[in-house]
């Protein structure tokens, strides 16, 4: 896979694209795509168009934000569930093969000692994994990251397994749209068996090789890795992900000059084997809950005054991506960036169709803070007990990390004045006469908390963990109600205890004693209270809070 081949289709790519004759990218787009690098907003942005004439790609920024190479068609991104659109047109393609169908259940190609989940005497086929129907969660609650910031890379194929043997339905099968990576990854895995090959090998033989695009591989290493953009969230480096298990639901990396090919091959502008499958890919399935859209097999489908967009994004833990197609126009548009704070799809849906908007509030300039100034809001700033603000400096910009989250990035509105663009929140630092900062105020949700500079503060340090008898461990084990609909699930396997709130993943707590477990994850901890030799109660402590839930009865065998 690593070597470069060049295939008849990319090479009628390359003789049937006149550059005299290229679709030229609007000066308006242009502009936003400068301004969001130029802001700070983005490290790098590239944008190409394409239609029957030629293409056209423009990159904005480096990989790295303090160096790195200038960006262009070949630099490589992780493109997210994007992905999911291969999927589909992977199954569009063994279907007009004969090699599965439609309305093959999905215990047709999964061992036969899964009792795969029903719902009302239905079976879930692939058609429903590839259009969201299946009516299976978003994602497993038994994926339990060894590394949050590699979320997908421990999830095994036999967690995958026993997550469906024991999967209970509460939606209904091939009635209503529910966007699930677990059924786009499960999708994945089933071609996977039926073709006797790995995910990655199947997209290479059948839409990579055949289109020449040598970039698009599963996850950044390899040759691409040279080439490859660092992502981030805000201005903190983030990792790539790897989703061995999943692979269908987001894994692939690509280039904008790689995902060209791809939509000129949807487009029908260069032949391809690919070219019923992707038509089969194209129709409409099924209504989603985007207002005006349907999906496809992997595919979102917009109806626009009439005409046809076909597009899907993708996000990863550093990277944001759009790619999408008219196909009355021919003409196509994929935009690619290496931060996870700030998406691109208003940019590729505008290119799309001028009348959809772009949002012009990230075309506003950012002020220029010098790197002294900068430095001396470094500290930690107490909100209120239990609740710190550390604030920092990364890759030349502020970062804040609350108590118990993540860093996110500050953007500078004036000399002391920062803003983050995730949620609506600011923050403003005070400072003195004598040019001392002496707290931080910060405004969110109509509120303004003042937080005192803490001189010479210490963070604690980090907890040790004991070990626990497993019986006692086991009394722990249950479901505790916090409030009406949101419990704790407390479970133990293979002497790790793990705790899931509801709607959130399941996640390990190690003892700092026999009744105290602490997250790792998070600056979280619980404790479980015990009376008569009973566990009746746990209690969460978290952001200087502490919020009791009360033991539900055991369900009866």
């Amino acid at each position: 896979m690593n070597s470069l081949i060049v295939s008849i289709a990319a090479m009628l790519f390359a003789s049937s694209v006149p550059n005299n004759q290229a679709p030229q990218i609007p000066d308006d787009v242009k502009q936003m795509v400068q301004a969001r690098v130029k802001n700070g907003y983005a490290p790098s942005i590239v944008i190409g168009v394409i239609d029957a004439n030629g293409s056209t790609v423009m990159g904005e920024g480096w990989t790295k934000r303090n160096g790195g190479n200038k960006v262009d068609g070949d630099t490589v991104y992780e493109i997210g569930s994007i992905t999911k659109a291969f999927t589909g047109i992977l199954l569009a393609d063994m279907v007009t093969k004969g090699e599965v169908a439609l309305d093959d259940p999905i215990s047709k190609y999964l061992p036969d000692d899964i009792d795969t989940p029903t719902k009302d005497d239905k079976e879930i086929t692939l058609k429903n994994l590839s259009n969201h129907t299946s009516g299976l969660p978003r994602l497993p609650d038994n994926m339990v990251p060894d590394d949050s910031d590699n979320p997908y890379a421990s999830y095994s194929p036999q967690d995958l397994y026993d997550f469906l043997d024991g999967y209970v339905m509460e939606s209904p099968i091939g009635e209503k749209y529910a966007y699930s990576n677990l059924g786009a990854g499960l999708l994945g895995n089933i071609l996977s068996r039926a073709a006797n090959q790995t995910y990655e090998q199947l997209v290479w033989q059948r839409i990579a090789k055949p289109l020449g695009m040598t970039s698009t591989v599963c996850s950044v290493r390899s040759d691409a890795a040279s080439r490859a953009a660092q992502g981030y969230s805000g201005a903190v480096e983030a990792g790539n992900w790897d989703i061995p298990t999943l692979a269908g639901a987001g894994d692939l990396v690509s280039s904008a000059n790689d995902m060209l090919k791809f939509v000129s091959a949807n487009l029908g502008i260069i032949p391809s084997p690919l070219q019923e499958a992707m038509k089969l890919s194209h129709e409409p399935t099924v209504k989603s809950t985007i207002p005006n859209t349907d999906v496809g097999l992997g595919w979102h489908i917009r109806d626009h005054k009439g005409r046809k967009l076909i597009w899907h994004n993708g996000g990863t833990g550093g990277y944001r991506s759009f790619v999408g197609f008219t196909p009355d126009k021919k003409f196509g548009v994929v935009v690619l960036t290496n931060t996870s704070s700030l998406g691109v799809d208003d940019i590729g849906l505008h290119t799309l169709e001028p009348e959809i908007d772009m949002d012009t509030r990230w075309n506003e300039p950012t002020a220029k803070v010098d790197e002294k100034t900068l430095k001396s809001y470094v500290g930690y700033y107490e909100l209120q007990p239990g609740l710190m603000m550390n604030v920092q400096v990364q890759n030349g910009m502020l970062t804040v990390e609350p108590t118990g989250q993540q860093a996110y990035t500050l953007y500078p509105k004036s000399k002391t004045e920062f803003f983050l663009i995730e949620v609506e929140a600011a923050g403003e630092f005070v400072v003195d006469d004598n040019g001392k900062v002496t707290h931080l105020i910060w405004k969110q949700n109509g509120a303004e908390q003042k937080g005192p500079r803490k001189e010479n503060y210490t963070p604690p340090a980090p907890k040790k963990e004991i070990e626990v008898d497993p019986k006692i461990l086991e009394r722990y084990v249950g479901q505790y109600e916090l409030a009406p609909s949101v419990r704790f699930d407390v479970t133990l396997k293979e002497d790790q205890l793990y705790v899931q709130l509801t709607g959130q993943p399941s996640f390990p707590v190690f003892a700092e004693a026999e009744d105290k477990f602490f997250y790792k994850v998070v600056e979280a901890a619980i404790t479980f209270h015990i009376e008569d030799g009973k566990t009746t109660a746990l209690t969460l402590h978290q952001g200087g809070l502490d919020q009791r839930a009360k033991r539900l009865p055991d369900k009866e065998e």
